[in-house]
């Protein structure tokens, strides 16, 4: 199986030079589009001018929102904020709308949270998925269903496989929080 590099950007990488980012081989990004409930302010900045950029570079990219969802409400809420910023783009995401559970303090409704919010995004039509890390998949995978899974597990930090590996199969594992690519 080939291994792809994908990145995940946000308004912390300012702007991005897609074309140069395409040209150093990046097969894939995941866009950040902002974090919390559906409220505009919460929008990531750089969102539009990042989907913008993919397409035009013809980098294949998905979305994430961050989560401080703790209840099923909030959930809705979360993925309609996903759905209304990529409503404009559905015919061009070609990668999964990802739930970035992490936040520590909503850690006991990740289940709940991951279910309601795959569950709707899987209704409009997308694929969905989960970011988190290995432990906390453990705990909630059986609860979530078939979801995209996407597990930060930094190991050595490099890229190489961590001696214990990741345990369960995984779409997407983000092997570093160091990395760096050019047009970024």
């Amino acid at each position: 199986r080939k291994v792809r590099l994908m990145i995940d950007v946000s308004d912390y990488q300012g702007d991005i030079d897609w074309k140069a980012v395409k040209t150093a081989g990046v097969d894939g990004a995941i866009i950040k589009c902002g974090f919390g409930s559906d409220y505009d302010f919460q929008d990531d900045k750089c969102f539009e001018q990042n989907v913008k950029g993919c397409i035009e570079a013809g980098i294949p990219f998905g979305v994430y929102l961050y989560s401080y969802a703790y209840d099923e409400a909030m959930a809705k809420s979360e993925a309609a904020h996903v759905l209304r910023l990529i409503e404009p783009y559905k015919d061009k995401i070609s990668l999964p709308v990802y739930i970035d559970l992490e936040e520590q303090s909503c850690k006991y409704a990740y289940a709940l949270v991951a279910s309601v919010f795959c569950n709707t995004i899987k209704a409009a039509g997308y694929k969905a998925g989960v970011y988190t890390g290995v432990s906390a998949w453990n705990a909630i995978k059986s609860k979530v269903g078939n979801v995209s899974v996407w597990i930060a597990y930094w190991g050595n930090n490099d890229g190489s496989v961590p001696s214990d590996g990741v345990g369960f199969p995984v779409d997407l594992w983000q092997y570093t929080d160091k990395g760096r690519v050019s047009g970024i």
